[in-house]
């Protein structure tokens, strides 16, 4: 978790989000783009890939992930 920390955290978090939602926008959609969609999706994928990286430690103890 404390590795991406400095992403929401750090003052450059801001610049951070606001390049990602800018380059989401650019993207073809099949809806509308609408920024509240965009951050939806993204923090979907971060908790989908927290849980996976939850999920594989818990599966491979003798082999973790770590945080660095």
């Amino acid at each position: 978790m404390n590795s991406i920390t400095n992403l929401f955290m750090d003052s450059e978090a801001v610049s951070f989000i606001t390049k990602l939602m800018h380059l989401a926008a650019k993207q073809p959609h099949v809806m509308e783009f609408t920024n509240i969609r965009g951050l939806e999706a993204f923090f979907a994928l971060v908790r989908r890939g927290i849980t996976n990286i939850i999920e594989y430690n818990s599966n491979h103890s003798d082999f973790p992930l770590s945080e660095t």
